[in-house]
């Protein structure tokens, strides 16, 4: 239990951060942009630990798969094709611009969420 609420935790904290970077960092396409994607599968990856008990790797593999399909389903148009409005919550989630280095931020931050869970499972598990 302990170990899901730090994960929600740490979960909150990311959102914190991406809604700062999507606000804060207008501008700025290299921290909006690709640090953002980064984030959001790290983000994702510590949701959903703080809901499933399943295995790191499965997780990571899993947020990565989920992020390359978003960025297909970018690729294909899908915010343009279905209408949705400029700025409104579902083109923001969705996204509407298809970039193939998107896949390496998403890679880089599966790879970090799943190395930094690991770090600090095996340092607890020497303390216990």
């Amino acid at each position: 239990m302990k170990r899901r609420i730090a994960y929600l935790a740490l979960a909150a904290l990311a959102f914190i951060l991406l809604v700062l970077i999507a606000t804060r960092w207008v501008g700025h396409s290299f921290v909006r942009g690709f640090l953002g994607d980064l984030l959001v599968v790290v983000f994702l990856f510590l949701a959903v630990k703080a809901c499933v008990d399943a295995r790191s790797g499965a997780v990571a593999l899993g947020v990565f798969i989920f992020a390359c399909a978003v960025e297909t389903l970018q690729f294909f148009r899908l915010a343009e094709a279905l209408s949705l409005a400029k700025g409104s919550v579902a083109r923001i989630v969705l996204g509407a611009t298809f970039d193939p280095l998107d896949v390496l931020a998403y890679a880089i931050g599966c790879v970090l969420a799943y190395a930094a869970d690991r770090l600090i499972r095996l340092r607890l598990i020497r303390k216990t």
